[in-house]
C-alpha cells in the first residue's frame, strides 16, 4: 500500500492504518532499532511504541 493511502486510512481513523503502517514499515523500523539498541526487545518496545 502506498503511503499516500496509509495516511488516508489515519485521516478516517481506521484501525487498519496501523496494520497497514506495520507492512509497510514494521521490518525496517525494527532492524534499524535492533542496530542502535543492540537488544530485540527493545527494537520491538521501540516499534511497538512508535
Amino acid at each position: 500500500m502506498e503511503d499516500r493511502a496509509i495516511v488516508a486510512l489515519y485521516w478516517k481513523r481506521l484501525e487498519s492504518a496501523i496494520t497497514e503502517t506495520e507492512k509497510q514499515y514494521g521490518r525496517l523500523l525494527r532492524a534499524v532499532s535492533r542496530g542502535i539498541l543492540k537488544s530485540e526487545e527493545d527494537a520491538e518496545e521501540c516499534e511497538n511504541d512508535t
